[in-house]
């Protein structure tokens, strides 16, 4: 199994008996009014995919570098995939709902995906907010 892409968004939406999921604000930058910041919610989107003939059982982990280079453990798991009979392809998504996540400074931050041997990264950047009499003053 494979990781082909990750993302980050504000919400997701399963609709179980389409077997559709809606991703809603996917974003790359979070907007801070102060530091320390607390994000609420959002979710972590991994699309896997891979030519499988068995069950597999594989570690799965979520790490953040922040930009002092501190790396915080998100998510730890272990992701089975069970096959159905004369299915080889299989394409899936991993959804980690992360809430009250606290930013300690703005930068440039690195969320990280490992499933198994596969890994994958994304960068977003964390900044200050200015507030109207600081854009006034400029």
């Amino acid at each position: 199994m494979q990781i082909s892409w990750l993302l980050l968004a504000e919400n997701i939406v399963v609709k179980e008996h389409s077997e559709r999921i809606d991703i809603i604000g996917e974003f790359r930058s979070v907007l801070a009014d102060g530091f320390p910041y607390l994000l609420p919610k959002f979710y972590i989107v991994c699309r896997i995919e891979g030519d499988v003939r068995q069950t597999v059982a594989l570690p799965y982990e979520l790490t953040l570098r922040s930009p002092s280079n501190e790396l915080v453990e998100i998510h730890t798991s272990s992701v089975s995939v069970d096959v159905p009979p004369n299915v080889r392809r299989v394409v899936g998504n991993l959804i980690a709902e992360i809430k009250n996540f606290e930013f300690m400074n703005q930068g440039r931050y690195t969320i990280t995906a490992q499933l198994g041997d596969s890994v994958i990264s994304t960068d977003f950047l964390v900044i200050s907010r200015q507030n109207d009499s600081d854009d006034a003053q400029e």
